[in-house]
């Protein structure tokens, strides 16, 4: 059975500028299954558009991902997550770990989330992409 990840924009990024980093390992890897929710693929938008970034290939990542559908509104996730995350325009992607039941959160930006109060109130451990890989490779 795949292990659960939601993934942050920082990692989808990351794994789109280079295919050699722990991201595009961790997207690309048969151990897990890897979720964004819409509101992710819309920030993803915006920044690879700021990038200057290829939609297209952005659009080939997301078709091998799961989108984990949020039913608030980015005005109750606020209200309801921003007590998991440092900066509340994060509180999205809480809400769409929750939504996947995702065992982990995949990101580079450990200090925008409160991640042990996530872990002990949430379930979710938040770490890094090496991070989940060296516990995947722990687990064979």
């Amino acid at each position: 059975m795949n292990i659960k990840v939601f993934v942050d924009s920082d990692v989808i990024i990351s794994s789109l500028l280079s295919d050699r980093g722990a991201a595009y390992a961790l997207l690309q890897s048969s151990l897990v299954s890897c979720f964004v929710s819409q509101y992710s693929v819309d920030e993803l938008r915006k920044v690879v558009d700021r990038l200057s970034l290829e939609q297209a290939d952005l659009n080939a990542l997301i078709k091998q991902l799961s989108v984990a559908r949020v039913k608030e509104s980015l005005v109750v996730i606020r209200s309801r997550h921003a007590r998991y995350v440092h900066d509340d325009n994060d509180s999205h992607i809480i809400a769409g770990a929750i939504t996947a039941k995702a065992a982990f959160l995949a990101t580079y930006n450990m200090k925008h989330y409160r991640c042990d109060f996530i872990k002990e109130k949430l379930g979710i451990l938040v770490y890094t992409p090496a991070q989940i890989l060296q516990y995947l490779r722990s687990r064979n």
